[in-house]
């Protein structure tokens, strides 16, 4: 008996695979495409000349992000901000200036909030623009007048 025993289980580990079996299923695949923005800076600059009488400028950033993917670009606040003002400098003297979403200058992007501009991408080449404005009303007698630049660098985040 032990040896027959034996003989069985050398059988079934042995034979097994001339038994030729098959066994179908079915496997899942998964691709993921990672939806994107391209960007291009058509102006890296906002340039601004004070001459008497409130300044404006502009500055856009140009970007093309798949259909229906929703982006947003933050505004920073600037090397030179005090409080919620941007200020441009040059050596010990401050220009303030307001940067705003809208060309009717009515939506002021702030530094610690409002200072987003939103968007859904549409798969064409789209536009976000910042526009800056000088008011006379802000200068005071810490600015140095007079054929100088007032400089300041804002950090433009673009996020999908």
């Amino acid at each position: 008996m032990k040896r027959l025993s034996f003989l069985i289980f050398a059988s079934l580990l042995w034979g097994a695979p001339a038994l030729a079996l098959t066994d179908t299923k079915n496997v899942s695949l998964n691709a993921t495409v990672v939806p994107s923005c391209n960007v291009n800076f058509t102006a890296g600059s906002l340039s601004m000349t004070f001459a008497g009488a409130d300044a404006v400028g502009s500055a856009t950033l140009t970007m093309t992000c798949d259909t229906g993917l929703p982006w947003s670009v933050t505004v920073g606040g600037g090397l030179n901000a005090q409080g919620e003002l941007r200020r441009g400098k040059i050596s010990t003297y401050y220009m303030p200036y307001h940067l705003y979403a809208d060309s009717g200058y009515t939506n002021e992007l702030l530094i610690s909030s409002s200072n987003t501009i939103a968007g859904t991408g549409t798969g064409t080449s789209q536009t976000a623009t910042v526009y800056g404005k000088i008011l006379k009303s802000d200068i005071a007698g810490s600015v140095a007048l007079g054929g100088r630049v007032y400089a300041d660098t804002v950090l433009m985040t673009l996020c999908w």
